[in-house]
């Protein structure tokens, strides 16, 4: 953490009450500035959608101009309304050479799509709920009249024609058959079929039971061209065909239920011409019984198969969602899915999709957050989009940029395995990223901090860092990582302390708060073996360090979960923080302009009532209003003294407010849907701030994942004309600060004489007076370039000068241009005045947040 450069009390203005001020332009400036049109703080449209905000349940590759340049896309279709970066409607499709999303507009909104088909003629085909639709290039145009019930499989026969199976009877069939005109009944079967496959040899097979009361006997059946029959003798126990594959030595391979145990298997049996087999029983996890199932079946090009569903077990090996069978045996496949498969694909370049229910692939390897939708480019799980998944730590390093660290693995085409710098077009890794701790740990960046030299801290859980073994914790000199000596597994907080030295919480010795010196790590004060967790760190503008997080004492202290040090000691920060007989956890700290400390989690009492958030003043808590009706997760101070909350609460707005020291306010709607989250926060130089979470969409607009919020008006301070020299070097005025409204705006002069009296002007609008005639000793090509609307007097010693002036918290000031110099009378050693000289001025805009 970095500790500000604060004004001295002598230097701080309130526009212009202070004495030996000249002071005309307040009341032309309000007058002025109340005629501006105020914008409030809005969110900008951020990433696309990596994937869908909703399951999937169908998936196809399809050429949308056949042998023309456009590249294949694959097709997905189910229960969703969000893809990429905007309304999906049930159906979207997505480019796996540039990772971008497109979408068939409204038409497909009217039900669940859970069958496609590409025709021979190119065109891509749907089936939604009772209807099968035809895309024709600008709309969705319905084939025929619509069934009675779902169709649930689609596929294209050697004839070119297309054939439709579901729960419904048409003319005494459940598989139906479009000519190109209208549907006709295929043959007279009338089980319910959910899934159908083409044979090489052209034989049509359908797989099907009732899929709430499985319907026992013959559930596999065979179209010859003329008739239906069943395919074999049904396997004891197999009931309820939930899909059916054609492999391409012309085997069948049909995955059902058993419920022969309590809880069922899913059996998956392989025709080979002659007889059924079984291959494997897919079972539950013994600790959360659940029916499993294998709903997707993906014969390879190199004669393997993939099962998807919702299973942990093949037979004896251990996969979760997803297995392989190379005609002998299964194994896991990349780690597994949490979730549910529903669908998969082989996109051409090798690539294979996993779709349906998913929120985690490669579990039992290195865990990827996803969005319904995973990329297995054959040696790990990406993200389909441009997004960084769940990023849980952002952070702006001294030099303006945004770095941010998390679970995620990609951004687009491009890896950065946890942790990502934004080049502001693009997110770009920092070396080879971090890498798992152990075997079936994920790797996570949490939380950042920067040291004085500008090298950046990165800490979480993971293993190594650009190849280099680190243990929870690294740091990066702008090149290359570096290990902190032996590490500190799984650090969730840091800071910087006065004296450049890290501080960093971790439950791992030496657990509590550590001190890293540069060379080795030590325990402060005796804070270690906690029966708890420090989820978050401080250090006050004061020196003082701030730990809180989950624990009861800080090792010889007794502290309810939130402690103060004082370079000395360990303290309580009066009763603490407690949630009731509910778990308590405090995961965000902050100091407010006037020194008081905020902080934030999942509590009940701070003293008195207080809803997950409350102040410290130095002796008492206090709450913030009303509190939130959920967890916060982070708090982020603005430079006018307002506070952001953002977390899990949909009260006082959704994931995301503000406090104006008496009041809550919704920022811009929040963010969404209902039960994601703000994770982190962070502060740009220009006012932009950044939030990262759970979410899809923040304010109006699609935003995965990140979303800036745009300040109403931006504020600026930028150097216009130039200077004169002095005795004592350049005279070059820059500003320290922003001018926010609201908050403190200072500017530095350097190169100044060793001793002078400096005339600090602030106008409305520019002038061109010649010192040298307007004041005694005025020098040769010295000009106030600022007309002189307020004039303040100051003493200074040494060349170098700070100004600052206090801007009231007035929505008019938002957007008024200022102009800010320098006026330098040289006084010598024996106090006589020997030079007037000037620096160059600074254009404001007064900036509203």
């Amino acid at each position: 953490m970095r500790i500000r450069h604060q004004p001295s009390p002598q230097q701080h203005r309130q526009l212009c009450a202070r004495p030996f001020a000249f002071c005309f332009f307040p009341v032309a400036m309000l007058a002025m500035a109340a005629l501006r049109a105020q914008s409030p703080s809005h969110f900008f449209p951020g990433a696309p959608i990596p994937g869908v905000d909703g399951a999937v349940y169908a998936s196809t590759v399809w050429d949308p101009d056949g042998i023309g340049p456009l590249t294949p896309l694959l097709v997905l279709g189910g229960d969703f309304t969000l893809s990429g970066g905007g309304a999906a409607n049930k159906l979207a499709a997505f480019d796996p050479t540039t990772f971008t999303w497109t979408t068939f507009g409204t038409a497909a909104a009217a039900g669940t799509v859970r069958a496609l088909a590409v025709l021979p003629t190119g065109e891509l085909v749907a089936a939604r709920d009772a209807t099968v639709v035809r895309w024709n290039g600008t709309g969705w145009v319905q084939l025929g009249s619509a069934f009675s019930d779902w169709v649930r499989s689609l596929v294209v026969l050697p004839s070119g024609e297309l054939a439709a199976a579901g729960h419904f009877t048409f003319a005494g069939s459940s598989v139906a058959r479009w000519t190109g005109s209208a549907w006709s009944a295929l043959g007279a079967l009338t089980s319910d079929v959910v899934s159908l496959t083409v044979r090489p040899n052209g034989e049509l097979i359908a797989g099907g039971g009732a899929m709430s009361v499985p319907s026992i006997g013959p559930t596999v059946f065979r179209w010859d061209g003329t008739s239906w029959s069943t395919l074999g003798a049904t396997p004891q126990g197999f009931q309820g065909v939930q899909v059916v594959a054609a492999m391409p030595n012309g085997d069948v391979i049909a995955a059902a239920w058993n419920l022969g145990s309590p809880f069922g298997t899913a059996d998956v049996h392989r025709w080979n011409g002659t007889a059924w087999a079984q291959i494997a029983a897919f079972t539950p996890l013994a600790l959360m019984p659940d029916q499993p199932r294998v709903l997707a079946l993906l014969p390879l090009p190199n004669g393997d198969l993939l099962a998807g569903g919702h299973f942990v077990n093949a037979g004896a090996v251990s996969c979760f969602g997803l297995a392989r069978w190379n005609g002998t045996s299964w194994s896991s496949f990349g780690g597994g899915i949490i979730g549910t498969v529903h669908t998969l694909a082989a996109v051409p370049g090798g690539q294979i999709v996993a779709a349906g229910a998913l929120t985690i692939a490669g579990t039992l390897v290195a865990a990827r957050p996803v969005s319904n939708v995973a990329l297995w480019t054959g040696s790990d799980w990406f993200t389909p989009g441009t997004a960084l998944q769940h990023p849980q730590a952002l952070h702006v390093l001294a030099n303006g940029e945004l770095v941010a660290g998390g679970s995620f693995v990609n951004s687009g085409t491009t890896a950065l395995y946890h942790v990502a710098r934004w080049t502001g077009t693009a997110w770009a890794p920092l070396g080879s990223g971090m890498t798992a701790p152990f075997p079936n740990v994920p790797a996570r960046v949490v939380a950042f901090a920067e040291q004085p030299n500008g090298h950046l801290i990165a800490a979480g859980a993971f293993g190594a860092a650009g190849g280099v073994p680190a243990n929870g914790i690294a740091r990066w000199d702008g090149v290359a990582w570096h290990a902190l000596g032996t590490g500190l597994a799984s650090a969730a907080a840091l800071a910087v302390l006065g004296n450049g030295d890290l501080v960093a919480a971790s439950p791992s010795p030496p657990a509590g708060v550590a001190r890293w010196d540069g060379s080795t790590w030590s325990t402060i004060g005796g804070f270690s073996g906690v029966s708890g967790e420090v989820k978050a760190l401080l250090v006050t503008r004061s020196g003082d360090l701030f730990a809180a997080g989950t624990f009861s004492s800080t090792g010889t202290v007794t502290a309810a979960n939130i402690a103060r040090w004082n370079g000395t000691a360990w303290s309580p920060l009066g009763p603490g923080l407690s949630n009731g007989s509910a778990a308590t956890v405090v995961n965000a700290l902050a100091e407010l302009p006037d020194g008081s400390v905020i902080a934030a989690g999942r509590f009940s009492t701070a003293g008195g009532p207080a809803a997950n958030i409350a102040r410290w003043d130095g002796a008492v808590w206090s709450p913030l209003g009303a509190g939130t009706d959920g967890e916060v997760r982070a708090l982020l101070v603005l430079p006018d003294g307002d506070l952001l909350a953002g977390g899990a609460f949909t009260m006082p707005a959704a994931c995301l407010a503000r406090w104006d020291g008496s009041t809550w306010s919704t920022v811009d709607g929040g963010v969404g849907p209902t039960g994601t989250r703000v994770d982190a926060m962070a502060l740009k130089p220009d006012g932009e701030v950044v939030c990262g979470g759970t979410f899809l969409h923040a304010g109006a607009a699609v935003s995965a994942f990140i979303a800036r919020l745009q300040p109403g008006v931006r504020a600026a301070a930028l150097p216009v004309g130039a200077g004169c020299p002095s005795s004592g070097g350049g005279n070059v005025l820059a500003a320290r600060t922003l001018p926010w409204a609201g908050s403190r705006f200072v500017s530095r002069a350097t190169g100044l004489p060793p001793l002078a009296l400096v005339a600090s002007v602030v106008g409305l609008a520019r002038t061109s007076l010649s010192l040298a005639g307007a004041l005694p000793f005025g020098q040769p090509g010295c000009a106030l370039l600022v007309r002189p609307d307020a004039v303040f007097l100051d003493a200074q010693a040494g060349g170098t000068f700070e100004f600052a002036l206090e801007l009231p918290d007035v929505p008019a000031l938002a957007g008024l241009e200022l102009l800010h110099q320098l006026v330098v009378l040289e006084i010598d050693a024996q106090l006589q005045f020997v030079a007037t000289t000037a620096t160059n001025p600074l254009a404001l805009r007064i900036g509203w947040l």
